[in-house]
């Protein structure tokens, strides 16, 4: 694994889509660099939808911090979660919210959007905005360098869904069927 460090940026990994959230994340961005926000915002993941590219495009060239990285590698993922101030998450549909669960190997301050399997998967050890209110991103980006990661609570929720522990469970259940 990477040195952790905080090279002053904003990170986002994932599908850049309307569902993913990342016209929100745009545009929350570009309030918080207006406003004098001078973290950088790196995004990760590819492309689906073509307002999202021509968003992407437009913001990119007004604003020279946010840079779009193309689909990466798991080690560059890797060395990104490792290196970045802050990871978002401004999901409008998830599954079940598993980059947040890789943000947290790494002891990283979070923004999510305000999903119910968030709150049900991790708790309340992350900073939520809500997807009524898209200037929560923006206010909770500004005093992202305030915010206190919850170590113990991340480490018992890695443990919860470390794929190892998952495997266990999975089998024991099987042998429990098998059993009956």
């Amino acid at each position: 694994q990477t040195k952790i460090e905080d090279k002053d940026y904003f990170l986002y990994i994932g599908n850049l889509e309307t569902r993913k959230g990342t016209d929100i994340l745009l545009r929350s961005f570009e309030k918080y660099w207006i406003a004098g926000g001078e973290k950088k915002l790196l995004l990760a993941g590819n492309l689906r939808e073509e307002k999202i590219k021509i968003l992407v495009d437009r913001i990119s060239k007004k604003i020279n911090t946010v840079e779009y990285l193309g689909y990466i590698t798991e080690e560059k993922k890797d060395e990104l979660l490792a290196k970045c101030s802050c990871f978002i998450f401004p999901s409008r549909a998830e599954g079940f919210g598993i980059p947040i669960i890789e943000a947290m190997h790494y002891n990283k301050p979070i923004i999510a959007s305000d999903l119910s399997i968030y709150t049900e998967i991790i708790g309340e050890c992350i900073e939520k905005f809500s997807l009524k209110n898209e200037d929560e991103l923006t206010e909770l980006m500004k005093k992202r360098q305030e915010r206190v990661v919850d170590f113990e609570q991340y480490k018992k929720i890695c443990d919860k869904y470390n794929p190892n522990a998952l495997t266990e469970k999975l089998l024991a259940y099987f042998m429990e069927i098998i059993n009956e």
